[in-house]
């Protein structure tokens, strides 16, 4: 009986690596740099999982899923350059080295893989730094990385 309806599993099972795209901006009032939401037109490309991730969307966070039968996922982001009237992209590339664990959810549903991150890698294009806030990939997450944009 519990395999015979779909809609008997109602919890999102869906595991995915959560970034915030940040910036540090200078406030003359405090004289003190702060860390702002940064915006980014971005491509972004995931080796070994759906190749195409995000086109040409302008967002300040994205959900990226990690490779569930390797440690290592890797991510190729495209970034719109900033200079006006230049539609050239700048690429990075950010490796994610995580360990994967299988988590039971219910008999309905199943298992979902976790992923705890071990540590991050970037090309250093349009990316400052990248701060891992985070290192527990689950269901219903809390954000993982902070990527810092130039």
């Amino acid at each position: 009986m519990g395999c015979s309806s779909s809609d008997l599993c109602m919890q999102e099972m869906k595991v995915r690596l959560k970034i915030e795209l940040k910036e540090m901006k200078y406030d003359t009032s405090s004289e003190q740099y702060k860390e702002q939401v940064r915006e980014a037109n971005v491509i972004v490309h995931g080796e070994g999982v759906d190749s195409l991730l995000y086109d040409s969307v302008r967002l300040s966070a994205m959900e990226l899923p990690l490779q569930i039968n390797d440690t290592t996922s890797v991510y190729v982001v495209k970034q719109l350059y900033a200079a006006e009237n230049d539609t050239s992209y700048v690429t990075d590339t950010i490796w994610v080295r995580h360990e994967n664990t299988v988590e039971f959810v219910s008999v309905e549903c199943g298992c979902a893989v976790v992923g705890t991150i071990k540590d991050v890698l970037w090309t250093i294009n349009r990316i400052d730094s990248v701060v891992i806030s985070d290192a527990n990939v689950v269901r219903n997450g809390k954000n993982n990385l902070k990527v810092y944009v130039k």
